[in-house]
């Protein structure tokens, strides 16, 4: 699946999280509360999915450079 996909919703997420918390629907404690929920959910996946996504990247290098160095073999 691809990545980006993921991340619209999140930063949806994190957008709305926001809006609730800085009291753009009214200023009940539920609504902040419900706010910062969303906040650290939409900000704590988007984090989680850059994280792997640049991990990923360093795991296929050095799975390349592994290959590389079997084709290569012992001189």
């Amino acid at each position: 699946m691809n990545p980006t996909i993921i991340l619209i919703p999140l930063c949806g997420c994190a957008i709305l999280g926001a809006a609730m918390l800085s009291g753009r629907f009214g200023e009940s404690a539920a609504s902040r509360a419900i706010g910062l929920a969303l906040l650290l959910v939409g900000a704590g996946g988007i984090g989680t999915l850059l994280f792997a996504r640049r991990l990923k990247v360093w795991v296929d290098g050095l799975a390349a450079n592994a290959r590389k160095a079997d084709q290569d073999g012992p001189e």
